[in-house]
């Protein structure tokens, strides 16, 4: 349904009569222009729709994390955070995704600051903290990392 542009009030120049001067006279008038935003209306009803499917979205990420493809996670859980950059659970996840991807590629300093930044947004991330205790381990000498590369 179509909704109609907000009515802002204009006021015009008081109205004489005779000698005496009568109040000034307010006026509704419709704005010819978008929503005070500045979005479009077609804008505006894809971040509306975007705010629906948000927490399905976020759900679809997470199975990303679970099945291991971390990109796919990342990707989705980046357009969910830049949606709501306010949600401190979506950048803390799109952290972990970002911090699981670069360890599964072999970068583990990258891993290591993405994870810590996801800590530091949530202590609590359990899975945060377990990825850097793993890379930790894998640096000191258990890792197939520092095998090949003898760091």
């Amino acid at each position: 349904p179509a909704t109609k542009p907000p009515v802002a009030p204009v006021v015009v120049a008081p109205v004489v009569v005779a000698p005496v001067v009568v109040a000034p006279v307010v006026v509704l008038k419709r704005s010819l222009t978008s929503p005070p935003s500045g979005k479009s209306p077609a804008e505006v009803q894809a971040m509306l729709d975007a705010a629906r499917t948000r927490t399905r979205r976020f759900e679809e990420a997470q199975a990303f994390m679970v099945q291991g493809r971390y990109r796919e996670a990342r990707e989705a859980l980046f357009q969910i955070a830049a949606e709501d950059p306010s949600s401190r659970k979506y950048r803390v996840q799109l952290h972990l995704a970002w911090g699981l991807e670069h360890r599964t590629a072999g970068r583990p300093e990258d891993a290591t600051r993405e994870l810590e930044r996801a800590f530091a947004l949530d202590p609590d991330c359990a899975d945060a903290a377990e990825a850097l205790r793993k890379i930790s381990a894998e640096r000191k000498g258990g890792g197939i990392f520092s095998k090949l590369f003898g760091r």
